[in-house]
């Protein structure tokens, strides 16, 4: 066991760490340089075998290719002490074993490169603790060296400046910041000698500047856009199959987060398995639903989980519009019913979802795809028609067709020999008969015939099947219940 750095300082009262790293990797002191400075003292050893049990350090970190095995003697011999695994992503199963068994915080980066974040992680698990999706197994130790090691970062301007400066490209993730509670701090008098003396009242006042802000602990993020903690109601599984389990629903017992994700504690009857989650939000306008991807789950014990999830992606939505909506398929020029599916019947049951009526179409009585209608012949059901248009005289009222009328240019009475005839005045048009083109049949009335696009059958309007379009309304979660900006 060997010490990572030296320092000029040391001070029993301050935070101790102890690194456990099979490897050596030096990414270690980069990431802890700043406790040296501030006096905390750094061990380092190559397995759990060469840690001393002589005096207990106030956090472990933990190499995951260190293996579990060690990490569970390591826990048994070092009772009260915050554990935090190291590994990358590609040991995401491994470090949520670890979790299961124990410990208390994954920090997850790439060992090889630098951890854009690593030191606020760190930092953050020392002074808050384990994150708040795990149930605590103990009181935290070593709350007075945390508050001891605020107070000296505020008095090592040395230190905040190397915080301040711009981070690294990010090289891997790191977990997201967790709710934490407030840290509070005493605040120390004024000294009489700083208080400024009094100034004549004749003398004109400048104006004078706003005080400034403390500054905060740790770099200045982004504000987030979310900034609603929702009030979850009801909580479903999600089957594969796109219908709520056939189980009972779990207890929500703990939930952090806000909007567009959410951690919780579920206690569940069965193993939970699900990969989808239908969350009831409560919300001033009543009962709204948003359906959650399940991101990670970590088994606690005695059917308990801790569980990450956020919003669904629009094509994982179970709820989106798109997929409570028939469709229409344009290959087959049929109606396609809601993507949800038959196991819609049992989100209405469950006051998920309203069923209602969208439309009603007139369909091909023998296939079902839709037809274009027309006015077409009573015969053969042909559009292809020439109408002869005819002229009624006034006096006389004979009716004829023009080729009747016309002689020389003019128009002439074939009955009466009246000329010149005056549209409107002394005659006016008539549609004719029509004449089918395709069987030559003539008749004062069409028909209005359908074609289907698909079987091609010609059959009358009224004997088209009409076709009940259904779909479904969901009261969604929006974007002024999660709380976004826009």
């Amino acid at each position: 066991m060997k010490k990572l750095a030296e320092s000029n300082k040391r001070d029993a009262s301050l935070p101790r760490f102890l690194v456990v790293d099979p490897s050596g990797h030096d990414c270690f002191e980069e990431w802890l340089t700043p406790f040296l400075d501030l006096g905390c003292e750094v061990e380092s050893a190559r397995s759990a075998a060469e840690v001393p049990l002589e005096a207990a350090p106030d956090l472990v970190l933990y190499v995951l290719d260190a293996g579990l095995e060690g990490l569970a003697a390591l826990q048994k011999s070092l009772p009260g002490v915050n554990f935090m695994v190291v590994g990358p992503k590609r040991q995401r199963a491994l470090a949520e074993q670890a979790l299961a068994g124990g410990a208390h915080e994954w920090l997850c980066a790439e060992l090889e490169e630098e951890a854009e974040g690593a030191f606020d992680a760190i930092e953050r698990m020392l002074l808050f603790g384990p994150r708040a999706a795990l149930p605590k197994r103990r009181a935290r130790a070593g709350a007075g060296a945390s508050g001891e090691l605020l107070a000296r970062r505020e008095a090592a301007p040395e230190v905040e400046s190397r915080r301040s400066a711009p981070p690294p490209a990010r090289a891997a993730e790191v977990p997201p910041p967790r709710p934490a509670p407030e840290v509070t701090r005493a605040a120390e008098p004024a000294p009489a000698a700083a208080l400024p003396e009094p100034e004549p009242a004749s003398a004109a006042r400048a104006p004078e500047p706003e005080p400034a802000l403390p500054a905060e602990d740790g770099p200045i993020e982004p504000a987030p856009l979310l900034t609603r903690t929702l009030s979850i109601q009801r909580l479903y599984e999600v089957e594969p199959d796109g219908g709520p389990a056939r189980r009972p629903v779990p207890v929500v017992e703990h939930q952090s987060g806000s909007g567009e994700r959410l951690d919780l504690v579920l206690a569940c009857v069965q193993p939970f398995t699900a990969d989808t989650l239908i969350v009831g939000v409560h919300t001033p306008s009543g009962l709204h639903y948003g359906c959650y991807e399940v991101h990670a789950r970590f088994p606690l014990g005695d059917w308990r989980y801790a569980v990450e999830c956020e919003l669904a992606r629009p094509e994982r939505d179970l709820l989106a519009t798109s997929a409570l909506l028939p469709t229409l398929d344009t290959r087959t020029m049929r109606y396609r019913p809601p993507a949800i599916g038959e196991r819609a019947r049992a989100w209405v049951e469950l006051g998920v979802l309203q069923e209602r009526e969208l439309d009603r179409v007139l369909v091909c009585p023998r296939c079902q795809a839709l037809p274009t209608f027309r006015h077409a012949c009573k015969r053969c059901g042909c559009a292809a028609l020439s109408e002869a248009r005819m002229i009624h005289h006034f006096p006389c009222a004979h009716v004829g067709p023009i080729s009747d009328y016309q002689l020389d240019g003019i128009l002439i009475c074939p009955k009466c020999a009246a000329r010149p005839l005056i549209v409107n005045s002394d005659f006016e048009y008539l549609e004719g008969p029509v004449r089918c083109g395709e069987c030559g049949a003539q008749d004062g009335q069409t028909e209005l015939i359908g074609h289907c696009f698909d079987c091609e059958l010609r059959f009358v309007a009224r004997v088209a099947t009409p076709l009940v379009l259904k779909g479904y309304d969901a009261a969604r979660l929006a974007a002024l219940d999660l709380g976004l900006s826009g």
